[in-house]
């Protein structure tokens, strides 16, 4: 009888954390709209159209502003003994409570980082508020470590599936990023939990294509523009092999200390500037990378 009651509450949980990942999902995407529009005067799907539409200094001053703003909460965040931890961090005690509010704080900080013309963040927002919520439930719901693990990197995944409307490559996510073991009872909490998430953030998110690309015309055949693939998945995986190692470089150089308060600010400053001649520096990247497909024939 234990045992039975024990499935029926882990259920429950795995259910409540694909629906916790999808209002969180939906959450980030009306504060990044927020975001957005207190920024730059509207919102726009097309980020390019956004950056574009504003002046020259008002790129300049809106990530110069969110830069200063940014490195006194972050600095705050990081202090001890209640500093954010990250998705990897909390997984290493499942069943630990962290400070509810810094961590809800860091998530929404980097969306609103992102919003303001901000050049990195917004795919750890997702998946720090579902292991947080999930977290939440396997506690409250007196799981056991292995699962609260396992309904944790769930929850990571169904954010990321909310915000993305990508439940398949979050699903994918769960095990090949967050290592969790792969058996029958594992495949199926996270598949529920990543196609939940989806489906309750999708009248809100919804599953638009992330960039407009044109028909293409380049008159290939079959087998050349199946070669031009295998030859753009080596160029991708060497790249993206690079782009971890120096993110991972990149990561030992971060500053928890009061260092923060000069090069965060510079930083922000250092890219409005930039913005000034090249505005698709702003966001997260899908300005330039709207940019590039846009000048493809």
């Amino acid at each position: 009888m234990k045992s039975y009651h024990y499935f029926l509450r882990f259920l429950v949980a795995v259910c409540l954390t694909g629906l916790l990942g999808g209002l969180a999902g939906i959450a980030m995407h009306e504060l990044l709209n927020l975001v957005e529009i207190l920024v730059f005067g509207h919102n726009d799907d097309d980020y390019l159209t956004l950056v574009r539409s504003l002046s020259a200094w008002s790129r300049f001053g809106g990530i110069a502003v969110i830069s200063l703003v940014a490195a006194l909460i972050w600095y705050w965040l990081q202090k001890a003994p209640n500093r954010v931890v990250s998705v990897r961090q909390s997984l290493q005690h499942p069943k630990r409570l962290y400070s509810f509010l810094r961590q809800v704080l860091h998530s929404l900080l980097q969306i609103v980082f992102v919003g303001a013309g901000g050049p990195i963040g917004k795919e750890g927002a997702p998946r720090e508020l579902g292991a947080l919520f999930a977290g939440r439930v396997a506690v409250r719901f007196k799981l056991k470590s292995k699962d609260a693990y396992l309904l944790m990197a769930s929850g990571a995944a169904a954010g990321l599936a909310a915000v993305y409307q990508v439940p398949l490559s979050s699903f994918f996510f769960a095990f090949e990023v967050l290592a969790v073991a792969i058996s029958l009872r594992s495949l199926l909490v996270v598949l529920v939990s990543t196609y939940l998430a989806t489906f309750v953030s999708n009248p809100i998110v919804t599953s638009n294509p992330n960039y407009h690309l044109h028909p293409l015309t380049n008159g290939l055949s079959f087998w050349s523009s199946l070669g031009l693939l295998v030859c753009l998945a080596i160029l991708t995986a060497f790249f993206a092999g690079s782009f971890r190692r120096l993110n991972k470089l990149a990561g030992k150089w971060r500053r928890k200390d009061k260092s923060i308060f000069l090069t965060l600010p510079l930083t922000g400053v250092l890219v409005g500037a930039t913005a000034l001649l090249f505005p698709t520096i702003l966001g997260n990247g899908s300005a330039l990378a709207q940019s590039a497909f846009n000048g493809l024939p």
